[in-house]
């Protein structure tokens, strides 16, 4: 999975353009959403490195934020900066650890992705859109070596991972793993297609793309074309129906 580079930047030399009075309200809202993950102004003004009351002022649209500050807010809400500027019509901010009355509970909101990853040919998707969220026990995802916030759900779609992956089977995936270990399952994208493999590296360069059912043949990636191949994150977890 590759990043695009944001088009929110320092000054660099060149004029930026006025923001219209509708996108400047969708930075508006969307820094409030930064504010609200964050647990509110005290804690989101503290990651900005500015007061409440300017926070405030930025949220309101009577001070124009700075863009460092806004940088910060980003990362420590697990958002895009592209997002928050209007240049993306959807962002998901991080995985929410739910709160009880007393205190904070041991649950964390994952999202769960509206996008079905293929264990054949692969799946062509023109979007990924977040349409649910499951809650999962943080210390077991601590446990499992997942970061609540690398954390996300898929659907497996497909026979040929099979038993391993049953076609519909819900997979959890951590986001944050982009090394390939011989092996292991992967997600991964290559051509605007969503594919769930197991992966091997050879000496030479090249990668063997596995299925788990014996009815599907490996595929060999040359040295050449293994650029194509973009890794999303690692399966950590599959659930199944019996």
């Amino acid at each position: 999975m590759t990043y695009e580079k944001s088009g929110v930047g320092p000054q660099t030399g060149k004029s930026v353009p006025s923001l219209s009075e509708a996108q400047a309200q969708v930075v508006r809202d969307r820094i409030s959403s930064a504010i609200d993950a964050l647990g509110g102004l005290k804690a989101a003004s503290a990651v900005a490195g500015v007061t409440d009351e300017q926070l405030a002022r930025w949220r309101d649209g009577k001070s124009k934020p700075s863009f460092f500050g806004v940088l910060a807010l980003c990362k420590e809400a697990g958002i895009s900066l592209d997002w928050v500027g209007g240049l993306q019509d959807a962002g998901a901010l991080r995985p929410l650890e739910v709160s009880g009355g007393d205190g904070p509970t041991d649950l964390t909101l994952i999202p769960r992705y509206d996008v079905r990853l293929s264990s054949g040919r692969g799946a062509l998707i023109a979007a990924e859109e977040i349409f649910e969220h499951l809650a999962f026990r943080t210390s077991w995802l601590r446990e499992m070596g997942i970061a609540p916030q690398d954390a996300a759900l898929v659907t497996n779609d497909g026979d040929s991972n099979e038993p391993t992956i049953p076609d519909g089977a819900l997979m959890l995936l951590d986001l944050s793993i982009r090394e390939v270990s011989n092996g292991k399952f992967y997600a991964l994208r290559r051509d605007g297609e969503l594919l769930i493999k197991r992966i091997q590296r050879l000496i030479d360069g090249s990668i063997i793309l596995k299925s788990d059912n014996p009815r599907y043949d490996p595929e060999t990636i040359p040295p050449d074309r293994v650029i194509d191949l973009h890794v999303i994150g690692r399966l950590k977890w599959i659930a199944r129906s019996i």
